[in-house]
């Protein structure tokens, strides 16, 4: 089995790095500097008691993969917006459609994406953390394990190559719980990434509870009315922590203030782009079409899109400037429906 690991940014470097270090037979697809920097010197992930540099192929095309073989696994790695250029980049590429993808990213649109290129396709939901500033190397906050992962097939079931990349995974120091109805696991990690968009705005986790619960009471309605099941949130997260242990920074990385968001590294690396369409946006977008007003969501969506679109770093705005935000986007859709009754 070759796994194939496309978009190694963060999680994708974490993954396919110690998968390599188990043994296994690992190629990573990245950007034209990462990919640079790891042939020059190695992979390297900083740990919070360790530094590894693990020699690992890494090419920076699709078709640099071919011929595709057999035993070929693809884990998808990249960001919800980036998902539809990678799998039909596989396919141009002469990737077979029985070619299995595993999903390992945070938003539950992705599966469903795969289905158009691909036949077997796999949720995976992710409980690792990392972050990736510098080309070639990856911090990854470590527990007793390296991280929690939840996979199946989608739209259901488990089959044997789901438990034989389980067992992969497990022999590379993650935690994995093979399951057959991933989709909920999903839905609970898409909940708890509510968050994600606060932190990169606020740059302030330990203040963040009071708008994060409302982001994420708005999901829970949405879903329950969208008739898509999902667990509950924290009991998700609970089974995780208690799986994998608290992750820890490496205290270099503390120190600095880095911080293992996704949508917080994208303003700190100034892409110009989020993936808060993709989170918050769906909320948003569903509710809509449900009727159901989700005015937090709403704003945080907008405020970190408008910073992204500016390269603004996080940390724009305060806690109490976000709330106040909702506070006035809430008062003004309660305006509009009463004008709307009265005519």
């Amino acid at each position: 089995m070759r796994y194939i690991i496309y978009g190694a940014g963060a999680i994708g470097s974490i993954l396919g790095g110690h998968l390599c270090r188990s043994g296994a037979d690992v190629v990573l697809v990245g950007s034209q500097a990462h990919v640079r920097a790891i042939r020059r010197r190695g992979l390297t992930l900083r740990l919070p008691e360790e530094t590894l540099s693990i020699a690992i192929p890494a090419v920076t095309r699709a078709v640099q993969l071919a011929p595709f073989r057999p035993g070929d696994v693809v884990l998808l790695c990249a960001k919800t917006h980036q998902t539809l250029r990678c799998l039909s980049q596989l396919r141009a590429a002469g990737a077979p459609p029985t070619l299995p993808v595993f999903c390992c990213q945070n938003s539950f649109l992705n599966e469903p994406q795969a289905t158009l290129f691909f036949d077997r396709v796999y949720g995976v939901a992710v409980m690792v953390d990392g972050i990736f500033l510098e080309p070639g190397e990856a911090v990854h906050p470590t527990g007793r394990r390296h991280g929690h992962l939840e996979l199946g097939r989608y739209p259901r079931g488990l089959d044997p190559l789901a438990r034989r990349v389980a067992r992969d995974l497990q022999q590379a120091g993650f935690s994995v719980r093979p399951t057959a109805d991933v989709m909920r696991s999903k839905r609970a990690k898409f909940v708890l990434n509510m968050a994600n968009a606060v932190i990169a705005i606020t740059n302030d986790p330990d203040r963040m509870a009071p708008v994060v619960t409302i982001l994420r009471r708005e999901a829970e309605r949405v879903l329950r009315a969208s008739g898509l099941s999902c667990e509950p949130f924290a009991a998700f997260r609970r089974r995780a922590s208690q799986a994998s242990g608290e992750l820890r920074l490496p205290p270099d990385a503390s120190a600095a203030g880095l911080i293992a968001d996704s949508t917080w590294q994208s303003l700190y690396r100034r892409k110009g782009s989020v993936e808060t369409p993709f989170f918050n946006g769906v909320i948003v977008h569903l509710g809509r079409a449900l009727g159901i007003s989700t005015p937090a969501n709403a704003i945080v969506a907008e405020v970190v899109g408008m910073m992204a679109r500016r390269k603004q770093q996080p940390g724009r705005y305060t806690v109490a400037q976000v709330l106040a935000r909702i506070a006035a986007r809430r008062g003004a859709d309660k305006a509009a429906k009463k004008a709307a009754r009265v005519r």
